[in-house]
């Protein structure tokens, strides 16, 4: 009778082992896979979170892989952020640049006294809007040998340009 109650208490000792092992090794077989489809770059498995069911331990650390994957996601998307901000940022600054010279040459050569002005440093003038953001918004020729033009850029700012017109 002593043999048979060892036998059955064996018996349900390696019963309780082998269940208790297989609770643990079955989620954590699933959890293995699951990182390391991330590991070869599935880009679906890091958005799809992994579901353990087990003892706490395997779920505690199910919830915090998900909370890891989910922190590295955001963090890319703040990177390539970061990249496109920087992208714009130079392209803008390249943009001023230009603009700021532009601007420098028209104000240069607006100031400098003389009411006569020749087509070929209107035109010279008129290659500084190149490039710029300027363009030629209308002309005007009423007939009374000045053209007249109006020129705009960013921000709104314009510039009205008569250019006397020579008859030969």
């Amino acid at each position: 009778m002593t043999i048979i109650l060892l036998l059955t208490a064996a018996a349900l000792l390696v019963l309780f082992f082998f269940l208790f092992s297989r609770s643990l090794t079955v989620p954590l077989s699933q959890f293995s896979r699951h990182m390391e489809r991330v590991k070869n770059g599935s880009v679906d498995m890091m958005r799809e979170p992994v579901q353990l069911d087990g003892c706490r331990e395997v779920v505690e650390i199910s919830d915090q892989f998900n909370s890891m994957i989910g922190e590295i996601d955001r963090l890319n998307h703040r990177l390539f952020n970061t990249m496109e901000t920087l992208y714009d940022a130079e392209i803008q600054k390249k943009q001023t640049e230009r603009m700021i010279k532009a601007l420098s040459r028209i104000f240069r050569y607006s100031i400098r006294g003389s009411d006569t002005v020749t087509v070929a440093e209107e035109l010279k003038i008129g290659g500084s809007f190149d490039g710029a953001d300027m363009t030629l918004l209308w002309v005007e020729d009423n007939g009374t040998g000045i053209i007249r033009l109006l020129i705009g850029g960013c921000f709104g700012i314009g510039w009205l340009v008569d250019l006397i017109q020579v008859y030969g």
